[in-house]
Formats: C-alpha cells, structure tokens, sequence
C-alpha cells in the first residue's frame, strides 16, 4: 500500500514540476517589485486593522 501511495504522490509531484516548468522564472527586479508590493499591502491592512474601532476589535477577539 505504500508503495502504491509513493508512486502515486512521485507522479504527482512530476506533473506539478512538469507544470511549472512551462512558465519563465522572474527576473531578479520582478523578484523585487513584486515583494514589495506584497510588504506595502501586508502593511496597509495592518494599519487599517489598527486606525479602525472595527478593526481592533476584531483583533481583540481574535486574540483573546
């Protein structure tokens, strides 16, 4: 049975790769650009998390 799920999951695994190989790598400044626009919107929903009374008390509940 194991053997069976290994060789399952190895083709799996292989389509996946197979898959991705089909589309460019990025560029070391679309690396850059696009990390840093992730940053910005991570930051812009921390601060409208905190400068909003809904917010925070979403926050208080999720943390408490």
């Amino acid at each position: 049975m194991d053997n069976w799920k290994t060789e399952t999951d190895d083709r799996e695994l292989e389509r996946l790769f197979a898959e991705a190989r089909r589309y460019p790598l990025l560029s070391a400044e679309q690396e850059r650009d696009i990390d840093a626009s992730k940053w910005r919107a991570v930051d812009d929903l921390g601060s409208l998390f905190i400068h909003s009374a809904g917010g925070r008390h979403f926050l208080q509940d999720l943390l408490a």
